[in-house]
């Protein structure tokens, strides 16, 4: 995508400036997303997945029970795999593992720990994948293109200044480069007697341009 500025006044535009601008925002995120997963072993298949669906479904009440709508929850993984080792170069069954596993989206990155905890106290024996994101972050991608177009417009000048010219600062023409955002990263240390703390750090926008001027 790019933008046009005046560039129809212009019939040449050998005598011009191109340069990169770059822009970034740090805010904190308000969304979560979590994998909790429940993963069952042992040498009878149906009592494997009957002992998993069951511990899930204590997972599930806690997580409906904490105030998640269940379109917030949605299943992800479920796997059935059988365990072998070798003897004498002959494959010998072990046991079968059943993995059950969901994604859970949290409108606020407020009480995580706390709902790590209670699906770990229910059963949950597997947690993965924490991420956090924004609700609307075209709100700040806007705000971080705004100030790329103007660290284009402070280094054309500078430039200008440096050899002299006479810079006309309305860029002729812009091209959005990229659009980077950065994920904090996650936190996880399981403890006793307390609430989980997971911490989401900052989350960084950051949009690039190229920008010409005319002289």
């Amino acid at each position: 995508m790019y933008y046009l500025y005046g560039e129809q006044r212009y019939s040449s535009l050998s005598r011009s400036i191109t340069v990169m601008g770059e822009g970034a925002v740090r805010t904190i995120p308000d969304t979560a997303t979590i994998q909790i997963g429940v993963v069952t072993e042992g040498d009878e298949l149906s009592e494997v997945q009957r002992r998993n669906a069951l511990i899930m479904g204590e997972v599930m009440d806690v997580l409906g029970d904490s105030g998640i709508p269940k379109e917030n929850i949605q299943t992800t993984v479920y796997t059935v795999q059988p365990r072998y080792h070798f003897v004498d170069g002959q494959q010998v069954f072990d046991t079968y593992d059943v993995t059950n596993q969901v994604t859970v989206t949290l409108p606020t990155v407020e009480g995580l720990g706390d709902i790590v905890d209670l699906a770990v106290n229910a059963g949950a024996n597997y947690i993965s994948h924490i991420s956090f994101s924004l609700g609307d972050d075209a709100y700040y991608y806007k705000i971080a293109l705004n100030r790329a177009v103007e660290d284009a417009v402070a280094k054309a000048v500078s430039l200008s200044d440096t050899l002299n010219l006479t810079l006309d600062t309305t860029p002729v023409k812009i091209e959005e480069e990229s659009y980077d955002l950065v994920r904090p990263l996650r936190t996880l240390a399981m403890e006793t007697m307390m609430a989980t703390p997971i911490e989401p750090g900052d989350l960084e926008i950051t949009a690039r341009v190229k920008a010409r001027f005319r002289y």
